[in-house]
């Protein structure tokens, strides 16, 4: 054949060919989309399934309705006949619920649930419920939560649970007797309460240095009723005050302490006289620096306390003065502040309060049995005969 034929019907079974490998491709992909299209059905049903769950999940743990409280518990509060009352605060209850449908957790609290007040405070029955415990309060968390029929309508979900932490009482008695001297170096403040924990550090009090020219330095935790605070520097007049913060504490009470303030002074009187209960009369003699000429009544401050003394005279010895009190001394304590009048010049403030306890009479005890010197003490017969025993068993 010509070479022109022979070469279209090369062309056209080449044709052919690609036609069929074409078709067989196309079957392949077709099948391969089949088997495509019905994972991708599995899979989106799959999908379908496990989305509403993972939506439901979410919504079921969701707060649709939150709780709140602003009641505490203190420790030691409460009896089995007088409860503690916590106030719970929301939206949408139901106008009265039960005890059914509260989830409560009491802990270590050592509470009872009693009752529901299903009017709280807010005056609503749909947005405040008053929960009552009997019982004494003890150290522990309380937890409640309410369930989602608690709620009025339908479509609710239980709410978050709210915690309420037992708390000791406000500490209100922190004290301290020590003083600043204005030009001294530095100040040691011992400061008493109870229930201090063990171990506390700066961050457990609230310190003002105010113009003292004091820095904070250390603490040494003397025991759970007294800690001293240390502080360097020159002492400048100012007031220093400390308070002790809910942290310092062991339980933890509601509230921080009272606010105690030491005011820089510029003079210190001191006293080593003593007053004896029983005894008539008493003599006190206060010494300083800088006492003027004469110092009278109106110059100090006197608290005769339970003492029965009355105040009789002064005088005057240039860095001491001696004031004479009347009367039967009775057990109580006697205190005396030099006021900046009774100084020249006279300083910027007061000094410190001097306090002197009346004290019982001294104890004396008594014998009649006489030592004489060069006799010779022989011991009794009865102290020597298990010696003897000794000696012989010895032999």
């Amino acid at each position: 054949m010509p070479s022109s034929v022979t070469y279209l019907l090369e062309r056209q079974l080449k044709s052919k060919r690609r036609v069929r490998r074409a078709a067989k491709r196309g079957k392949y992909m077709g099948s391969v989309q089949k088997v495509l299209s019905k994972s991708m059905k599995f899979i989106l049903g799959l999908l379908l399934l496990i989305i509403p769950s993972v939506i439901n999940i979410s919504s079921a743990s969701a707060t649709d309705k939150p709780i709140a409280t602003t009641s505490t518990m203190t420790i030691g509060v409460g009896s089995a006949s007088v409860t503690t009352s916590i106030d719970v605060t929301g939206t949408g209850f139901d106008t009265a619920i039960a005890s059914k449908d509260l989830t409560i957790g009491l802990g270590t609290t050592g509470l009872t649930f009693s009752s529901i007040t299903n009017t709280g405070s807010s005056g609503i029955n749909t947005t405040s419920k008053i929960i009552v415990f009997t019982g004494t309060v003890a150290a522990g968390t309380l937890a409640i939560a309410f369930k989602k029929q608690a709620y009025s309508g339908t479509g609710n979900h239980a709410s978050n649970t709210i915690s309420i932490v037992a708390l000791a009482a406000a500490k209100t008695n922190l004290a301290t007797t020590s003083t600043m001297i204005v030009d001294g170096s530095g100040a040691s403040i011992v400061i008493t309460e109870t229930g201090f924990k063990a171990t506390i550090v700066q961050n457990d009090l609230t310190i003002g240095l105010g113009t003292t020219g004091l820095t904070f330095s250390s603490i040494t935790n003397t025991s759970t009723t007294s800690k001293t605070i240390v502080f360097t520097g020159t002492v400048a007049a100012g007031t220093l005050t400390i308070t002790a913060k809910t942290s310092a504490f062991d339980p933890v009470p509601a509230a921080d302490s009272n606010i105690i303030s030491i005011v820089a002074i510029s003079k210190a009187i001191a006293s080593t006289s003593t007053m004896t209960i029983g005894d008539s009369g008493a003599s006190i003699t206060i010494t300083s620096t800088g006492f003027k000429a004469t110092v009278a009544q109106s110059d100090l401050t006197i608290t005769l306390g339970t003492t029965g003394l009355t105040f009789s005279s002064i005088t005057n010895i240039s860095t001491s003065a001696t004031i004479v009190f009347a009367g039967t001394v009775a057990a109580g304590t006697l205190a005396i502040t030099a006021k900046t009048s009774a100084f020249n010049p006279a300083p910027a403030s007061d000094s410190n309060i001097l306090s002197i306890v009346a004290l019982a009479a001294a104890k004396t005890i008594a014998t009649t049995t006489t030592m004489t010197i060069g006799v010779r003490v022989v011991p009794r017969l009865s102290l020597l005969v298990p010696v003897l025993k000794r000696q012989l068993s010895r032999a």
